[in-house]
């Protein structure tokens, strides 16, 4: 079970690199199905990581000898490291996922800051930028200056004189 973890993880890491050095761009759906089919293939070597990995525990210890054992032993201790590692893998691949809106449209704020003007947050917000992704698909929907934000206060409004009076305005 070990090795078809193993060769499951390294088909989804295939996939990615092959879309990666193809040399020509794939479309966004073509992107988003082949990270979508990594993503599927991720999940069903970690299901086979972990049964191998609780397999490996049940061996008894008592009943292996010589380099047997000591196989066993060096397994036990790098299934949970190779879990570890295609689990933050696979996390980060659904971000990613979910960042380019496969599970619906997303509207992300982004903000740019000049790290020459000092603020609390690093440097001075000079300008914004919003970004619409969906189903692989981004959209720079506007990228203007903050100054384009700052709306004239409204006019005074005097309150009726029975709600002044009430409150002593």
């Amino acid at each position: 079970q070990l090795s078809e973890a193993g060769s499951t993880v390294a088909s989804s890491a295939g996939r990615i690199v092959t879309l990666e050095g193809d040399p020509q761009t794939p479309s966004p759906a073509q992107a988003v199905t082949v990270l979508q089919a990594a993503d599927r293939t991720l999940r069903a070597g970690l299901g086979t990581l972990a049964s191998a990995s609780s397999e490996a525990k049940a061996l008894s210890h008592d009943h292996l000898i010589g380099p047997v054992a000591s196989a066993r032993a060096k397994l036990e201790q790098a299934l949970p490291r190779a879990q570890s590692k295609a689990m933050a893998t696979e996390r980060g691949l659904s971000a990613a996922l979910t960042f380019a809106g496969v599970s619906g449209p997303k509207t992300y704020l982004v903000l740019s800051q000049n790290p020459d003007e000092l603020r609390p947050t690093g440097g001075y917000i000079g300008t914004y930028g919003v970004i619409s992704a969906n189903n692989g698909t981004f959209h720079f929907d506007r990228y203007d200056s903050v100054e384009i934000l700052t709306v004239p206060r409204p006019d005074d409004v005097v309150p009726p004189s029975e709600v002044s009076e009430g409150f002593a305005i």
